[in-house]
């Protein structure tokens, strides 16, 4: 093979292999620079979109924090004014016995004391006078209560009695408003429910001592005093003042039965108290429930914001404050604003007041049933709270223990109707010369018809017995309890004598005997040895002996 001449072809060769070497370079970096941008620019696109996700977010974390941080409670239902009203709407016409009610409590509670020269100066001493208990219990001996009688003397010329003839006169009792109401229902006070059960009990004491005197007029004022009373805190659109109303009931009712047993009553004086004890009935216990209602619906509104849907976050620096007010602990230990934070995380207004509305609703649809009938179909109300998230602490905190007030309520209820019963009884017999042979003879002459034991659902049980010189009785009225088994009148010993309409499992084997004998005289009358609520704590509503009231009950 010849050599390529020098200077000929072999530098143009060389020359366009290297510009061609040069294009394809250019063309292979083109084309890898090419195949690789697009993925540069997702990375890049995908990174945009988090960081914006991310900023969003926290503008929205922050709005939100901004929010709760600022929100306050929305306009306000004045609830005071409803509770007002429908505390009016259970009761007739008519002229309001309230400030006359008022009235009487309030010269009871500044009368004083007797002004004799050997007024026992001992607190001790005092202590077991002023209650009037020894007046309730025991043979009626009136050397051993002098005191008690100058006391009640004193009463007499106080104007004490003159204005609760006013209140009892009346056909309703409508309050004006609640003092310290201002910052919210719960902080209503209610001095008033102390001194009511400390009138309630002169008027005992003076059914007893008109009694025992034979003065009929007086002991029928005093027992229309001591229901008037019970009728006017029952109507009260207060629960507590309703379970109040149940307790002053009780505890004329019981003093009543006693006097029944004790001396004979004519059939004109049975009708009588018949006639009073249906112008005083209690208000139903819906009307307390509702009331209830009111107050933790007010709390609601005090605690969550409004967002103008009737929803809104729990606020919980209005809560601590509330809390604080209140007397207790500040949740979180605070009252920054900066704790309403917490609300976007637990339930907010319209959940909490739905479910408020169902615990109340289910309440009050019990109130209309007999014992049997709560225990079937009904809903158990201390479960309903027990069972409740624990995002609805608030709702556990602020429901009251309405299972018990209704076990209140049957038990007081059972007690009215079997003193109905009770004086049927008696009158037929004051004109009849004999007890009647079963409790259907009692109607329609003398009661229009016989009411079924509202705790059994059964006919209150009549059982002829033989008195004998410890007791005189001739005759137990009595419920079956609970448990809806006739034990001939069997009751446990002492304190435990309501277990039958307390308790289905604890009242096996055992009644309720409601014509009751007086309690002993104790061998000693002290603080130390409270026998002074005696005649409540043997009643269907002894569980009302002072839920929340305040002051005391025994000082006039």
């Amino acid at each position: 093979m010849s050599d390529f001449p020098a200077g000929g072809t072999c530098p143009l060769f060389g020359s366009l292999l290297v510009s061609t070497m040069r294009r394809r370079a250019q063309a292979s970096a083109h084309h890898f620079a090419s195949s690789i941008r697009p993925i540069r620019t997702g990375r890049v696109r995908k990174r945009y979109i988090a960081l914006l996700i991310v900023l969003l977010l926290l503008g929205w974390l922050g709005w939100m924090i901004a929010g709760a941080t600022s929100a306050r409670p929305g306009p306000q239902v004045d609830y005071q004014q409803k509770m007002i009203e429908l505390g009016a709407s259970v009761q007739p016409e008519g002229e309001n016995g309230r400030p006359a009610f008022m009235e009487a409590l309030t010269l009871y509670s500044n009368m004083g004391t007797p002004g004799l020269p050997d007024w026992p100066t001992e607190p001790d001493r005092q202590a077991d006078i002023l209650p009037l208990t020894r007046i309730l219990d025991g043979d009626f001996d009136r050397s051993r209560v002098q005191f008690e009688l100058a006391l009640l003397a004193h009463v007499e010329q106080s104007g004490v009695l003159e204005r609760l003839d006013a209140a009892a006169a009346a056909p309703r009792a409508v309050r004006s408003g609640f003092d310290g109401a201002d910052q919210g229902l719960m902080f209503a006070l209610l001095p008033e429910l102390g001194q009511t059960r400390s009138v309630a009990k002169m008027c005992a004491a003076r059914m007893r001592v008109s009694m025992e005197d034979g003065d009929i007029e007086q002991f029928i004022r005093s027992t229309e005093h001591g229901l008037a009373l019970a009728r006017i805190s029952s109507h009260d659109p207060v629960y507590i003042a309703h379970l109040v109303g149940i307790a002053v009931s009780a505890l004329t009712l019981t003093e009543l039965g006693r006097l029944v047993i004790e001396h004979e009553l004519d059939e004109a004086t049975c009708r009588r108290l018949l006639d009073l004890l249906d112008r005083h009935a209690l208000a139903s216990m819906s009307l307390a429930f509702e009331a209830e209602r009111m107050v933790q619906l007010d709390v609601i509104q005090r605690v969550f914001s409004d967002d103008g849907k009737g929803d809104g976050i729990l606020l919980m620096s209005k809560a601590a404050e509330m809390a604080n007010a209140f007397g207790g602990a500040a949740p979180l230990g605070g009252a920054h604003p900066i704790l309403n934070v917490v609300g976007l995380v637990l339930p907010g207004r319209a959940e909490t007041t739905q479910v408020l509305n169902e615990f109340f609703d289910a309440a009050v649809g019990q109130t209309r049933l007999t014992g049997p009938q709560r225990r079937s179909n009904s809903v158990d109300l201390d479960q309903f709270v027990e069972n409740l998230p624990r995002g609805h602490f608030m709702l556990k905190l602020l429901l009251p223990a309405l299972a018990s007030g209704l076990s209140i309520d049957l038990n007081a209820r059972a007690m009215q109707d079997a003193m109905r019963v009770m004086l049927a009884i008696e009158a037929f017999e004051a004109r009849r010369g004999r007890l009647p042979d079963s409790l259907d003879d009692l109607a329609p002459e003398f009661l229009a018809s016989v009411p079924v034991d509202p705790v059994s659902g059964q006919p209150f049980v009549f059982l002829k017995r033989s008195a004998t010189p410890d007791d005189r009785r001739t005759y137990w009225l009595y419920s079956v309890g609970l448990d809806g088994i006739d034990n001939g009148g069997a009751e446990p010993s002492g304190r435990n004598s309501m277990d039958a309409l307390r308790s289905e499992s604890k009242g096996k084997g055992f009644d309720y005997i409601f014509n009751r004998l007086r309690d002993p005289w104790p061998e000693q009358t002290s603080r130390s040895q409270p026998h002074a609520e005696g005649a409540v704590e043997e009643s269907p509503a002894d569980e009302t002996a002072g839920p929340g009231e305040p002051g005391s009950a025994d000082e006039p």
